[in-house]
C-alpha cells in the first residue's frame, strides 16, 4: 500500500535532558485519526491561534506531536508498573539487546588546537641537549628517555581509540618527527596504528561490526578534515 508520507517535523520528548537516541516511528493513519490528533494539540494554541492562521508545518508538528506525546506518556506509565524483567532475569539480556540494536555513538575524535608554539629541550645520546619548537597539540614529552637519537624525537597528540564492543580496532594521533633521517618523514601526519582484532561473527554481529566501521570512517574523515586545517595554520 502506497500512501503519502510526512515527517517527522522535529524531534519530541519530554524534555529529556539527555537524550539516548532518536527514533522514527512511522503511523498509518485514517483521516478521522489525524483530525483527532490535530484536535488535541490544537486545544493547547486555541486561545492564542486561530485555524486558518497555521502553517503546515505547524499542524504537522501537532499532529505528530499528539501522537509522540502519547507514546511517551504510557511508556512512562509502562515503566512505573514494570520492573524491566528484573524479576525474571531478563534485565541483562534486554541491556545487551538495546546495546547491540541502538549503539551508542561514537565519541568525536579529538580536537587538533593550533596555537602559539613554545619550545622544549630534550636530551638525546648523540646530540646532546637539543631544543625544538613545541606545537601546541603536543601532549608532553613525560615518558622522554635520554637514550633516544636526535632523529628519533617525536611530537605526539592526544591519541583517539576507535573501538567496537570495547575492543580496540585503532588508534589515531597526529605527529611530528622534525629529525627525521628522511626529509619527507619530517612533517605534521596522523599516524594510525591497527590493533590485533579478531573474532568468530554471526551474520547479525558481522553486520554490527560493520555498522561500528562505517561509524569509524566518517570520524577518519572528520580527523582528515581537522588534520587538514591544522597543516593550513588553521585553529580548532
Amino acid at each position: 500500500m502506497s500512501v503519502p508520507v510526512y515527517g517527522p517535523t522535529e524531534p519530541f520528548g519530554l524534555d529529556e535532558p539527555q537524550p539516548f537516541i532518536e527514533v522514527h516511528v512511522a503511523y498509518l493513519l485514517t483521516r478521522q485519526q489525524l483530525l483527532t490528533a490535530l484536535e488535541a494539540g490544537y486545544t493547547e494554541i486555541a486561545a492564542e491561534r486561530t485555524t486558518d492562521s497555521l502553517t503546515n508545518a505547524e499542524i504537522r508538528t501537532e499532529v505528530e506531536h499528539t501522537l509522540a506525546a502519547s507514546g511517551v506518556i504510557d511508556l512512562d506509565r509502562l515503566m512505573q508498573r514494570a520492573d524491566g524483567g528484573e524479576g525474571s532475569g531478563w534485565r541483562a539480556g534486554l541491556e545487551a539487546c538495546i546495546d547491540r540494536a541502538y549503539p551508542a555513538p561514537a565519541a568525536p575524535p579529538a580536537a587538533l588546537p593550533s596555537g602559539t608554539e613554545g619550545t622544549v629541550t630534550l636530551a638525546t645520546a648523540d646530540h646532546g641537549d637539543v631544543t625544538l619548537p613545541e606545537p601546541s597539540w603536543c601532549r608532553g614529552h613525560g615518558d622522554h628517555s635520554p637514550t633516544v637519537h636526535r632523529c628519533d624525537l617525536t611530537h605526539y597528540g592526544t591519541e583517539t581509540l576507535l573501538t567496537h564492543q570495547g575492543a580496540e580496532l585503532f588508534r589515531v594521533m597526529v605527529t611530528e618527527s622534525p629529525f627525521a633521517t628522511r626529509p619527507e618523514h619530517r612533517g605534521v601526519v596522523a599516524y594510525v596504528e591497527q590493533a590485533s582484532y579478531t573474532g568468530d561473527f554471526t551474520p547479525a554481529s558481522l553486520y554490527d561490526l560493520a555498522a561500528t566501521l562505517d561509524g569509524h570512517a566518517d570520524r577518519l574523515r572528520d580527523f582528515a578534515d581537522q588534520l587538514g586545517r591544522l597543516l593550513d595554520g588553521g585553529h580548532e
